[in-house]
């Protein structure tokens, strides 16, 4: 493969994940297909919403269970 196949896959690459739909806008929201390629568990882990939606889910466990 080219270095100019290289650098057009590269930028293809980095076009379609600034296209990929959000969790919340895939999972919540209906958006994207099932052919679309979904977040990895890296990816999900790493998102700032899901890291705050663990954050909410755990405080409010604590609350109910009094700890």
């Amino acid at each position: 493969m080219s270095n100019q196949n290289k650098e057009q896959v590269a930028k293809n690459s980095q076009e379609d994940q600034k296209k990929k739909p959000t969790y919340w806008e895939r999972v919540i929201q209906g958006k994207g297909t099932v052919a679309e390629p979904w977040p990895t568990a890296e990816e999900l882990w790493n998102d700032p919403e899901v890291q705050k939606s663990i954050q909410d889910h755990n405080q409010s466990v604590k609350k109910r269970s009094g700890l």
